[in-house]
């Protein structure tokens, strides 16, 4: 049932991401699903991080302009780091997850600034999306909180 949840909110996400965010008039946009692959980390271990960065990462990058295999490298990574840091902090902090995301967004920019060539702007994208990262990062933990707790897990 886990995984249910869990392909429902990534499904939600992915259409937020790329049908609702596209409407408004944002030069930056948040990345859902690198939050959700964060919070899987943290919460499952590296093994579902890991998992969940490259099948999640090459969803992404079905649906992007970016090099294809860019983000499922990245969010491949930063799923198993945090799956890694999970293991050592204490992960029923929100506050925890906040500090993960807002770190992992930073590492993800700057690779995927190093692999495009750094354009003019990477440091405005680089913190807008670090900031709308961290804002979307309580609403992502409460819906599968919620829904773990809907599970009785």
């Amino acid at each position: 049932m886990y995984l249910a949840l869990t392909l429902i909110i990534v499904l939600g996400a992915m259409v937020v991401q790329t049908s609702v965010f596209p409407l408004l008039s944002l030069a930056v946009k948040p990345d859902l699903l690198l939050v959700i692959v964060v919070y899987l980390g943290l919460r499952k271990g590296p093994e579902i991080g890991c998992c969940s960065g490259f099948t999640f990462g090459m969803m992404q990058d079905a649906v992007s302009e970016i090099q294809f295999g860019s983000s499922a490298f990245v969010k491949t990574i930063l799923g198993f780091l945090s799956g890694v840091a999970g293991k050592q902090l204490y992960t029923q902090s929100v506050f925890t997850h906040i500090l993960c995301v807002g770190f992992s967004t930073v590492i993800s920019e700057l690779i995927l600034s190093g692999l495009q060539g750094f354009q003019s702007n990477w440091q405005q994208v680089l913190i807008y999306e670090t900031c709308y990262n961290i804002l979307c990062c309580p609403v992502i933990v409460g819906l599968f909180r919620g829904g773990e707790k809907r599970l009785g897990m």
